[in-house]
């Protein structure tokens, strides 16, 4: 039998650790958020809103069973979102209605909960409808961040010990006049583009810095969970596999922008390796022999061609690869670390992961970390990094 001082001692509790976002006020008053807020209100509120997700899903299929871990859960992530998620939002109208309908949402979800544990099905039947409908609110509120960032740019492939330069006009012979972090986000490009011998120069605007930079150290501004919902990156993956087993050059150059090439590293921490489209479309048969840095443990130089010290590498590990993850690494045992290179971390990425073969050998395993980037809106193949057991 239920016991309902118990259920409302419950409720009262929980009520206590949710701080009613409709305390804080409605949006009017405040500005509208400009490009570099919504990049901020993003990069905030993603994270959270995936993890409301991942709850909106457990809470439709737990039993009672599970009913006090999902609770406990649901309070650390409000907790997450207090002390995390809402302090880093802006103050601006759509951060405000942001913050609204995704406290109220986890409210929702708390006393739910609450309500379910005592038995109180139909009663909690009410809030869940009511969480469903804030939920609706936030994809609709998530789409206006999408949109209204659309067409800005990141910094990329700039060393964290390094910046940008940004000049007063196109070309390096122009003067310095400001700098760009390493992983600046809310970058505009503000014109036209003017070739300066092999590299296209781009007006930009970052806060109060304007002036030209390369276009190759800028990338256009996806959120990961936009990329992940994108079919087209996954697909490109998958015509990488096959460009690689069927010894097909100009399949393969076809999936790589031509501004940019192909970037490849034998690992993370070796120097990467810069080809043209021209040299992607002649990778299989080309006799270049190229320095790929050193090999793990014993130091020896790693030399020869794509053929024959990249090529094995993707035979062995990206063609059998079973595990496939978006934008986070998969490995197994290893004494080194496993992550991108800091100057790639603005891109995006596919982990294609070949598992150990069984339990006795659980350091024969490869991955390689498939970065694509988009160009006009077109996702187009990126980096390729290496990764397996190291001592």
């Amino acid at each position: 039998m239920r016991n309902p001082l118990l259920s409302f001692l419950l409720i009262t509790l929980l009520a206590s650790f949710a701080m009613p976002v409709s305390a804080q006020g409605g949006p009017g008053g405040l500005p509208p958020c400009t490009p570099e807020d919504l990049v901020a209100v993003e990069a905030a509120f993603g994270p959270y809103f995936e993890a409301l997700l991942g709850l909106q899903s457990r809470v439709q299929a737990v039993d009672p069973t599970g009913l006090p871990q999902l609770i406990g859960e649901a309070n650390g992530l409000q907790a997450s979102w207090w002390s995390q998620y809402a302090p880093a939002l802006p103050s601006c109208s759509l951060a405000r209605e942001v913050a609204l309908a995704a406290g109220r949402a986890l409210d929702e979800y708390l006393i739910a909960l609450a309500l379910l544990s005592g038995g109180y099905q139909v009663e909690a039947n009410g809030h869940l409808q009511q969480a469903s409908v804030l939920m609706e609110q936030l994809r609709t509120l998530e789409g206006q961040l999408e949109s209204g960032a659309a067409g800005l740019y990141r910094v990329a492939f700039v060393r964290d010990d390094d910046v940008l330069n940004v000049r007063s006009g196109p070309g390096v012979d122009n003067p310095v006049v400001g700098e760009l972090a390493y992983d600046a986000v809310g970058v505009m490009i503000t014109g036209q583009g003017q070739a300066v011998g092999p590299s296209l120069w781009v007006p930009i605007q970052h806060g109060g810095v304007s002036g030209w930079v390369n276009r190759y150290y800028l990338t256009e501004q996806v959120s990961t969970a936009a990329f992940c919902a994108d079919s087209r990156p996954l697909g490109l993956a998958a015509a990488l596999r096959e460009a690689v087993s069927k010894r097909d050059g100009a399949a393969l150059a076809a999936l790589v922008h031509p501004r940019r090439g192909l970037l490849i590293r034998h690992e993370w921490w070796n120097p990467e390796v810069r080809l043209s489209q021209d040299e992607v479309a002649a990778v299989f048969t080309d006799s270049t022999r190229r320095s790929w840095g050193v090999q793990d443990g014993s130091g020896l130089p790693i030399e020869g061609t794509v053929a024959e010290v990249i090529l094995p590498l993707l035979v062995q590990d990206l063609l059998p690869a079973s595990v496939i993850a978006c934008g986070e690494l998969v490995g197994g045992g290893t004494a080194g670390l496993l992550q991108l290179p800091p100057e790639y971390q603005a891109v995006h990425f596919y982990a294609l992961h070949r598992p150990p073969p069984d339990a006795e050998n659980t350091f024969d395993w490869g991955t390689w970390a498939v970065g694509i980037e988009y160009w006009e809106g077109q996702p187009a193949l990126s980096f390729l990094v290496h990764y397996h057991w190291e001592i």
